[in-house]
């Protein structure tokens, strides 16, 4: 009878043992997902920021901000510079030629435009979050 009850204890304890084990290694995984999205949200950001800081003088205009699409203009050449979200990659254009870059921990990235501003909203594991890239130089 002992034996029974000592079995009966042993089983109980190592079935809450692999239950703990199964949940810390999901919470675990889950948590590694979020972190790396939100790691995508910042390189987003500062990809973003350093792209249109490079256009940062007067020789340079938002010319338009689509959904899809951010393009500057230089005013003196005409010449037109963009960038866009497309299957987890960001590309932009710059003077020195085209640049992409793997962001493909997030679902979508869209942009918006608010009077100097490009409101950039990032989408990820069913979330998302904003932030505004301003060009200072007007």
């Amino acid at each position: 009878m002992e034996l029974i009850i000592a079995m009966a204890v042993i089983g109980i304890a190592t079935s809450l043992t692999a239950v703990f084990c199964i949940s810390t290694t999901r919470s675990v995984k889950k948590a590694k997902i979020q972190n790396n999205a939100v790691y995508a949200v910042k390189d987003v950001h500062d990809f973003l920021f350093n792209w249109v800081s490079g256009f940062d003088s007067v020789e340079y205009d938002i010319l338009s901000v689509q959904e899809d699409r951010i393009t500057i203009k230089n005013t003196l050449t005409d010449d037109q510079y963009f960038a866009y979200y497309q299957d987890g990659t960001l590309v932009t254009q710059n003077l020195s030629g085209e640049t992409s870059y793997d962001v493909s921990a997030v679902s979508t990235v869209k942009f918006a435009r608010l009077n100097n501003a490009i409101k950039v909203t990032v989408e990820y594991d069913d979330k998302q979050t904003s932030f505004m890239i301003f060009k200072k130089t007007l």
